[in-house]
């Protein structure tokens, strides 16, 4: 009886500690297991915020970059007007002004996206040099040749801003009407800038 009750007692201390060996181990292993999700969730965390800045970062540019265009073309306009001296200067200085923003601009596009949005900048830069160079040509140019450079800048403003609503991830059939809704908005007040209020009229009712 001594035996078989020393046999049961060891069998007894041999279960118990493989037990207690068996709870330690899923302990440890549900420890590495929350461990390694934790950082899991921290490395996509800060992956999103790195994802949102950047995203935050381009359309600040890309605002600041359509803005300068605009700009540009309205000092050229008031630069063709009837005006003094002064405000011929004061509106190449504006000119000038927006230039330089683009240019700014441009070396952080090239940073933050891709090549066909560079691409669509360039273009934009090129078609806002064009304009003002024949806006505010000497002698004057005619009014074909003023409707023919203001198409092609609006184009060139929509397939910039097409570029850009791709580069921030707006889904295709959203960004074509954005671009409509934001190229009429600036043509509107474009138009109610450069003294033709009908027109603005027209395209807002629109």
């Amino acid at each position: 009886m001594c035996g078989r009750d020393n046999v049961d007692v060891a069998t007894r201390l041999s279960l118990g500690a493989r037990m207690s060996i068996s709870a330690s181990t899923i302990s440890a292993a549900a420890a590495a297991l929350a461990a390694a999700l934790a950082a899991l969730n921290l490395y996509y965390s800060g992956r999103r915020e790195r994802q949102r800045w950047v995203r935050e970062t381009v359309v600040d540019l890309l605002v600041q970059y359509l803005e300068a265009s605009f700009t540009a073309s309205r000092g050229a306009d008031r630069y063709r007007g009837p005006t003094s001296d002064d405000a011929r200067a004061a509106a190449q200085h504006t000119i000038d002004g927006a230039h330089d923003v683009q240019d700014g601009v441009l070396t952080k596009l090239r940073l933050f996206t891709s090549g066909a949005m560079v691409d669509a900048a360039f273009a934009l830069h090129a078609a806002d040099h064009q304009y003002v160079n024949v806006v505010t040509a000497t002698p004057a140019c005619t009014d074909d040749e003023l409707r023919r450079v203001r198409e092609h800048l609006w184009q060139v403003r929509h397939q910039f801003v097409a570029a850009g609503k791709r580069v921030v991830g707006l889904p295709r059939r959203q960004s074509r009407v954005r671009v409509a809704q934001v190229s009429d908005h600036f043509r509107a007040r474009h138009d109610l800038e450069s003294g033709c209020p009908e027109q603005a009229s027209s395209r807002h009712e629109a």
